[in-house]
């Protein structure tokens, strides 16, 4: 075994070498005979290191062996001790260094630091750790850090003033605590400090004046209170504890009308107020009923005389509370009924309805009469009920009773069917043209002037209470007028009409452009009912023969009568016509003369011919109508056409003269009231005349 000595040396700055030993069980090797140092040991050193020395066997030996020698620093060395004192508002270093050699000593509140050399220093009262270490160089090792625990005493203080405070009893000794008049004596100037809580403890739990009380456990508060401690001395104080104020109100309870009898036991009565202390509990309570007259409420409970103890015993501490005692009610248990429904569909009519409801399950055979809310007037919208209620009982015993707790119906208003015989429906028909919509023919439709519907005496809105479908129609036949319901009425009524009309009323077309033309402007319904007799109004509407009115104007030869006339007027005759109105129903066309007293406005161009003036002269116009034998003028102008009315037809002529213009004068501007031919034929075919038959459906 090989072996170094010493195999370790302290760096002196000198070179240093260890002896060599090598044995064999007892037998020690000789250099040079059993084993040569390898050339690469390291035998002899200076700097401080680590070194190897290798011998290798000879001889009687084989192999090699290896060890190691070092050269070291000094192992430096320190002695702290801690510096405590009680808090005297100064800092102070925590530690002080009693001894130390080598290196570099630090110091940290912290063992992973950060250090420094200077000592910490501390104000505040506390425990605090101070770490040290030393930082090794060339010639010493490092020391690891070590620690010193310091203690910094809080300062006793006193405290006086602690005052307890009166309470109300709640069955303990805690007593209340007031701090505002409190006195700390030994404080630093400066420093922050007061009372922050203790503990008061009276000499008993019972209602009492002025009752002694103990003051311990202190406790300070403030930003400084850590550097002070109350010395341990209990102080004094007094108090009142006061009565306790609580109400018992008795529970109101259910009791049978027929006379039935209350509950009794603390379990129907309740406390309130402050409440029992959680250390007490009722032992008792008196209950008394009194009978009263006052519908639902039967009469009154009363409580009175009760006890209170202390939990788990017998101690009675009754003293300590003021009672007060609230009476309940005695309700009546009432039965509940049957209810029963009836009346559940009307009719509308105007009036305000809601069901019939009745009940059954009295004891004595009552009978009850049942209040319903609800009532409803209009109809019900499709898909809808109405919803009544029923809310109160009255009759003898009422109050022993009670409805179910689902008191409620549905209920429909239906509408009043329109074919009713109280439903009245008043037609006014007429020929007045309406615009609907897009129609055929000349776009415009005729029908009934006003329909009005009653419900006996009351008259019904349009479009609120029903609706009019084919009234009006541009389309000349038979029809169906069509009232149908709406809101508060269902079901329609129908009636059958007729539009019958004038047909194609043109000028004759033999007479040739620029000839004369008549327009017919009148479309009366008074002309129709002249024109169209009960044979006529037959025929139409049985047979649906075609209708029509038509003006016929033909050349005449010119009658003495009217040339005389002509003469008379200083005027010549240019033109001759018989103007004739003829009236086709069916296969059978008619000429009418007169009208029975309804004019019709007819205007009748001049022709074209006769306008033709020689240069100088203006032109003057009369209108002759020879009717009974006799001719007379009905017009005369300066115009281009004539308008006049008539009742009767016969032969008209148009008779003139020229007249000189003064000169440098224009000719004299006359009535233009003529009308296109093609508008007023369109006019005239569209005069229509409504028939209504007299049957009236419903459906």
């Amino acid at each position: 075994m090989l072996s170094l000595s010493p195999d370790s040396f302290v760096y002196d700055g000198q070179r240093k070498r260890p002896s060599i030993s090598i044995l064999h069980g007892a037998l020690s090797l000789v250099s040079e005979r059993d084993y040569t140092i390898d050339p690469d040991s390291e035998l002899t050193a200076v700097e401080r290191g680590d070194y190897r020395i290798t011998l290798t066997g000879k001889g009687n030996y084989t192999g090699s062996v290896s060890a190691l020698w070092h050269i070291t620093k000094h192992s430096p060395s320190v002695q702290v001790s801690a510096k405590g004192w009680t808090y005297d508002s100064a800092s102070h270093p925590l530690v002080s260094v009693d001894s130390h050699t080598g290196g570099t000593l630090e110091f940290s509140l912290n063992q992973d630091g950060p250090y420094s050399s200077q000592i910490p220093a501390a104000k505040n009262a506390g425990t605090y750790t101070v770490w040290y270490r030393i930082v090794g160089d060339e010639t010493w090792m490092d020391l690891a850090p070590a620690s010193c625990p310091v203690t910094v005493a809080p300062k006793q203080v006193t405290v006086s003033g602690i005052r307890a405070v009166d309470k109300v009893y709640d069955g303990t000794s805690k007593a209340p605590l007031r701090y505002d008049e409190a006195v700390i004596s030994g404080l630093f100037p400066g420093d922050e400090v007061s009372v922050r809580s203790a503990e008061g403890v009276f000499d008993g739990v019972d209602v009492g004046q002025d009752r002694h009380v103990s003051i311990t456990a202190v406790t300070l508060g403030g930003a400084d209170a850590g550097n002070y401690k109350h010395v341990t001395t209990q102080l004094e104080s007094s108090a009142s504890i006061t009565l306790r104020p609580i109400t018992i109100m008795a529970k109101d309870q259910l009791v049978s009308p027929m006379g039935g009898a209350i509950s009794h036991g603390i379990d129907q009565v309740m406390i309130s107020g402050s409440g029992l202390s959680d250390n007490d509990s009722l032992g008792s309570v008196t209950l008394v009923s009194a009978p009263s007259d006052n519908g639902e409420i039967l009469g009154s409970i009363t409580p009175s005389a009760a006890s209170i103890i202390r939990k788990g015993s017998t101690v009675y501490t009754t003293s300590n509370y003021e009672i007060r005692y609230q009476p309940g009610k005695m309700l009546a248990d009432r039965i509940e009924l049957e209810l029963h429904w009836a009346d559940l569909e009307f009719v509308y009519d105007g009036e305000a309805h809601q069901p019939t409801a009745t009940v059954t399950g009295t004891l004595g055979g009552e009978l009850l009469t049942v209040t319903v809310t609800g009532a409803e007037t209009a109809a019900t919208p499709n898909g809808k009920v109405y919803t009544a209620t029923a809310t109160e009982l009255s009759g003898v015993n009422a109050a022993c009773y009670k409805l179910p707790e689902k008191a409620t119906q549905t209920f429909v208003i239906k509408p009043k069917p329109l074919e009713d015989d109280s439903i009245r429906v008043e037609y006014r028909p007429g020929s007045e043209p309406t615009v609907i919509g897009p129609v055929p023919a000349d776009g415009r439709s005729y029908g009934f002037k006003s329909i009005t519907v009653y419900d006996g005496t009351q008259k019904l809105v349009k479009d609120r209470d029903y609706t009019l479908d084919c009234n009006y129609s541009p389309v000349y036949g038979p029809h169906t007028l069509r009232i149908i319901g709406k809101g508060n009425y269902e079901g329609k009524i129908s009636h059958d009409w007729t539009l019958i009309g004038s047909g194609g009323i043109s000028a004759d077309t033999s007479i040739k452009s620029g000839g004369a033309a008549i327009y017919w402007t009148n479309a009366s319904e008074s002309l129709a009912e002249a024109l169209l007799d009960v044979a006529d109004l037959e025929l139409l509407n049985t047979y649906g023969a075609p209708a029509e009115v038509y003006l016929q104007i033909r050349p005449a030869v010119i009658s003495a009568r009217v040339a005389s006339k002509a003469r008379q007027l200083g005027e010549t005759v240019g033109a001759n016509y018989d103007i004739s109105l003829i009236k086709r129903v069916g296969n059978e066309a008619v000429k009418i003369t007169d009208t029975d007293g309804r004019p019709i406005q007819i205007t009748l161009d001049i022709p074209k011919e006769l306008q033709k003036t020689p240069v100088g002269f203006y032109r003057s116009f009369s209108l002759i109508h020879l009717h009974g034998g006799a001719a007379e003028v009905l017009a005369q102008g300066t115009g281009s056409s004539f308008s006049f009315v008539t009742t009767s037809f016969s032969a008209y002529a148009i008779s003139y003269r020229d007249i000189a213009l003064p000169p440098n004068s224009s000719p004299p501007t006359g009535d233009t009231a003529s009308l296109p031919l093609w508008s007023t034929m369109l006019l005239l075919s569209a005069a229509g005349i409504l028939i209504l038959s007299r049957k009236r459906k419903k459906t």
